[in-house]
């Protein structure tokens, strides 16, 4: 998982709704993208984490903190879908289920 930091380190959105998300992508190059395109990244540097530690550091994190992930945001304005980290967890879980054949 990619997300994107700079000397604060990772950024933490509060969108219109309220709810704080943190933005990851799934793939490095979807984080260039938005770091070229949205204003809002401008300074930001893309970071990777191992999906293995993302999931069992990360996730666990956000989730005692109450902040959604941010999933694949892209475009001017960083717009995507924002999950609750349990969701995610559940989403991949059941992609890695279909994988192995289970």
């Amino acid at each position: 998982m990619w997300g994107v930091a700079d000397s604060g380190g990772l950024p933490t959105v509060t969108p219109v709704d309220g709810t704080p998300a943190m933005p990851f992508w799934s793939t490095r190059g979807r984080a260039a993208r938005v770091l070229a395109a949205a204003s809002t990244f401008a300074g930001f540097e893309p970071v990777e984490s191992p999906l293995g530690e993302w999931r069992t550091r990360w996730l666990p994190g956000l989730a005692g903190d109450g902040i959604h992930v941010g999933l694949n945001w892209s475009g001017p304005h960083a717009q995507g879908y924002d999950l609750p980290p349990a969701d995610v967890e559940r989403n991949l879980a059941a992609r890695e289920a279909v994988t192995r054949g289970n």
